[in-house]
């Protein structure tokens, strides 16, 4: 990464007030979001890089590996679609129709203003430990 943002004459500033548990680091999101831009890259391009995506690895988890076919024809579904999500992720599948709207929300769907805190360190954790990525909100539209 470092490489890139030297190519693209990035530079990462310094950060005086280290984030803290319950704080994105800001300073990380801002250079994540001016490497994005300056490069050109679109944004799952940008995200392929920063996972370590190449054309001869192209795996988004690198801690994922394929396991051999199964001998056992019940396991051998299983063994082919966890090697799909090691290759290409977790691919949704969608319900053909959509369900119908609720009228009301249920009893467990309150407000979230009530868990921010809890939100927040949660993101923060997964920014720190490098398992999420993120940047400025503005860089979905390009």
């Amino acid at each position: 990464m470092a490489a890139f943002a030297a190519v693209c004459q990035v530079r990462v500033q310094q950060n005086t007030t280290p984030p803290t548990d319950d704080t994105v680091d800001n300073v990380m999101v801002d250079f994540l979001s001016e490497l994005a831009d300056v490069s050109g890259s679109s944004l799952p391009d940008f995200i392929r890089l920063v996972r370590g995506q190449t054309d001869e690895d192209p795996r988004p988890n690198k801690d994922l590996y394929e396991l051999p076919t199964a001998p056992a024809a019940h396991l051998q579904d299983i063994s082919d679609r966890w090697n799909a999500v090691v290759r290409d992720g977790v691919v949704p599948e969608w319900l053909p129709d959509r369900p119908h709207r609720q009228a009301h929300r249920p009893r467990n769907h309150g407000t979230i203003d009530d868990h921010l805190p809890q939100v927040w360190r949660h993101i923060r954790k997964g920014q720190k430990e490098g398992r999420y990525l993120i940047v400025r909100a503005s860089l979905m539209d390009q």
